[in-house]
This record gives structure tokens, C-alpha cells and sequence, in this order.
């Protein structure tokens, strides 16, 4: 018995008749791919095997993104990697809490706290524009 045989999908339901098969051809599956031909796909970047997010990412405790450093820094607008250690919210734009990987000295002056090489920030804002003092999701290349 083949796996479809009382099924809509079966090539002898939609056509009334048994379709040309050729020699070593599952039938069966020929009748899925034209099934599915029909169907919504989902979207795909040019060049990208991934499939784009039908919804706005929300912040969770782990993701690695983007601190943008402010006027207290060396290299005020500059990106630096940070995770989020904390959110305050569940909406795509909710504040976090930062651990943020800087420079070290690079950044900020000895004296500072971010001249250590990281920096706690709390209640960071997100900006897709990556205004200063602000988290975003690292760019795509």
C-alpha cells in the first residue's frame, strides 16, 4: 500500500488516472512537490540559507549585541560586543542590563571602570539607529 493512497495528495485522486511514471520514480513523492509548489514559502535572502524572523526579536539573558559606546569614552560612537545579563520587559525594544567587553585603555582612561576591558551599563535603551549609550542587534555584513 502506498503511504498516500487514500489521500488527496495521491496522483490518481487529483487526476482521476494514474500518472506517466518513470522507471524507479516514487510517484507519491512527485505528488507532495506539486502539492507543495502551491503553498506559501517562506522568505529567503538572496545568497542567505536562513529564513527571516516572522517577528521582531525580544532581548533574552545570554544574547551577545551591541553596546554603542557614549561621550564618556574614548571612541564616543564606536560598537562594542555585550551580553545581556538582564531585561527589563518582553517587547523587541525592552531596556537591558549590560556586560559590555570594551578596549580596555583603548576606550577609557585608567581611571574609569570600562579601562578594565568590561563594563557593567544598566537600563541601556535600545536604538536600531545605534544612537550613542544605546543596545542593537550587530549589523549584518
Amino acid at each position: 500500500m502506498h503511504p498516500f493512497e487514500h489521500s488527496p495528495l495521491h496522483p490518481e485522486h487529483a487526476t482521476g488516472a494514474a500518472p506517466h511514471k518513470e522507471p524507479g520514480e516514487d510517484v507519491g513523492h512527485r505528488a507532495i512537490v506539486e502539492h507543495s509548489r502551491n503553498r506559501p514559502q517562506p522568505i529567503m535572502s538572496p545568497g542567505i540559507d536562513t529564513i527571516h524572523q516572522a517577528e521582531p526579536r525580544v532581548p533574552q539573558i545570554g544574547d551577545i549585541v551591541h553596546y554603542v559606546l557614549s561621550k564618556d569614552s574614548r571612541n564616543d560612537g564606536e560598537h562594542r560586543p555585550a551580553i545581556i545579563v538582564r531585561t527589563w520587559g518582553n517587547t523587541p525594544k525592552s531596556a537591558v542590563q549590560l556586560q559590555v567587553f570594551t578596549d580596555s585603555t583603548n576606550d577609557f582612561p585608567h581611571e574609569h571602570p570600562g579601562s578594565a576591558g568590561i563594563m557593567w551599563r544598566t537600563s541601556v535603551s535600545y536604538d536600531e539607529h545605534a544612537s550613542p549609550g544605546t543596545w542593537h542587534y550587530p549589523e549584518k555584513d
